[in-house]
């Protein structure tokens, strides 16, 4: 039998825990429900929108929870969207992990 409290329960907030910055080149980890090993996440775009050609990546799985992923040479503010498996159990709206503003890479000077 279902409690009716547990009925009204809402489901917890899912959001991926997303530097704000990052430098081309680097490496990443980006965290939370909408990136574990059940969410059904496939492949990650970077895409500045518009008419930008968008970047799709894979990733490297570092936990249960989280992923790793190289940055692209894109720079400036950039999206970060996650390809799902049609099957996932997480809405629409939280495919998108958020904006990253990427940096230019500093020349190696050896």
């Amino acid at each position: 039998m279902i409690d009716s409290s547990m009925e009204k329960r809402t489901p917890a907030k899912q959001q991926s825990l997303l530097p704000e910055e990052a430098v081309v080149g680097s490496t990443i980890e980006i965290t939370g429900r909408v990136v574990n090993a059940f969410s059904g996440l496939y492949r990650i775009r970077f895409w500045k929108g518009g008419a930008d050609a968008p970047f799709i990546t894979g990733f490297r799985r570092d936990n249960w929870e989280s992923v790793s992923v190289v940055i692209p040479d894109k720079v400036g503010d950039v999206t970060l969207e996650g390809f799902y498996d049609l099957c996932t159990p997480l809405p629409d709206e939280t495919h998108i992990f958020g904006t990253l503003k990427i940096k230019p890479a500093e020349p190696d000077r050896t």
